[in-house]
């Protein structure tokens, strides 16, 4: 992603394990994100751009619930792995998922399955309700 200023494993492990420590969640779910922005200059120096991240920590229940069958469709919806890689976690890439799952819903299913250009399943969204 051509960032040369992102935080360190050692720092961004430690800030993830203080925002556990701070919610204090049963069961929940982190999204640390590194963003390319562009940063303002200081006194008088060009703006560059830099790295900043965040991390998102959101409560929640059972992903799936087990004790009953989940309806999974096959998206239409797919992006090829030379244009946003799959197995890359890119936040823009996660409008792909959110749109498979857009289309399963209003045909039926609870899921989608996204498949890769050669056919193989890439991912699928998350239960967002129960």
């Amino acid at each position: 992603m051509l960032m040369d200023d992102v935080p360190s494993v050692d720092q961004l492990t430690a800030e993830v394990v203080e925002v556990l420590r701070r919610n204090a969640f049963r069961r929940g779910r982190l999204h640390p994100a590194v963003v390319l922005q562009e940063h303002p200059g200081h006194r008088g120096e060009a703006a560059r751009l830099g790295a900043s991240y965040y991390i998102l920590a959101i409560p929640f229940g059972d992903y799936v619930d087990t004790n009953v069958g989940v309806k999974v469709g096959r998206s239409l919806a797919a992006h090829f792995d030379p244009a946003i890689p799959s197995r890359a976690k890119i936040v823009g890439s996660y409008v792909n998922p959110a749109f498979s799952k857009s289309e399963a819903m209003p045909n039926g299913f609870d899921e989608a399955l996204v498949l890769s250009d050669d056919g193989h399943v890439s991912e699928a969204p998350r239960r967002t309700s129960s």
